[in-house]
């Protein structure tokens, strides 16, 4: 079952980081007030209408974990730099760094399982690049869900490229209170079956 089955649709939701959890240290982060502002209007996130099974990808993930699969364990040795490479790029507002850092991340996470994308995402990825997108990735597990894009001041390029093809954009904020689900089930957009 999913942590999030029974919050209901409106209701705000916190989600707690256990705090034992050996290794994981949080760290706040000091951004200010110019780059959020910019990291709000720039970056875009995109409902695909897919839904996905998160779980499936994660067992996946988690067995070539277990197997030490190299490529993989790699590949999370690699988003793990990245993120440390992502905060100091969001602290010095550098942007267009935090983009192609995302793009990178994205590589990377293709490779931990098989079902991270799929030829719809990849087509939504490339639109978005092409459109002039820096970076972005797909949310949570992947596999479906949300395309969160870093687009600079071509947005409005990206976001018309994108809606052509189905996509919706959601507006969304920089929150430092923690994790907060709002859940909406009336999004107006049928689910794409083969996405």
């Amino acid at each position: 079952m999913n942590r999030l089955d029974h919050v209901r649709p409106g209701e705000r939701q916190h989600v707690p980081v256990p705090a034992e959890l050996p290794g994981v240290v949080a760290e706040p982060l000091s951004l200010k007030s110019e780059t959020r502002e910019r990291l709000e209007r720039e970056l875009l996130l995109f409902y695909t209408g897919a839904s996905r099974e998160g779980g499936k990808v994660l067992a996946e993930q988690n067995s070539a974990i277990r197997a030490s699969h190299a490529p993989v364990l790699n590949s999370l040795h690699a988003i793990k730099a990245m993120a440390i490479e992502a905060k100091q790029c969001l602290e010095a507002g550098d942007l267009n760094a935090l983009g192609e850092l995302l793009h990178e991340s994205w590589e990377q996470k293709k490779r931990l399982a098989s079902g991270v994308s799929n030829p719809r995402i990849d087509e939504y990825y490339e639109t978005a690049r092409t459109s002039g997108a820096v970076g972005g990735k797909i949310t949570g597990a992947g596999g479906g869900g949300f395309l969160m894009l870093y687009c600079g001041t071509r947005g409005p390029k990206v976001t018309e490229a994108l809606e052509r093809l189905g996509l919706k954009r959601m507006d969304f904020a920089v929150d430092f209170d923690g994790a907060k689900i709002l859940v909406n089930n009336a999004i107006p957009f049928e689910v794409a079956q083969d996405a």
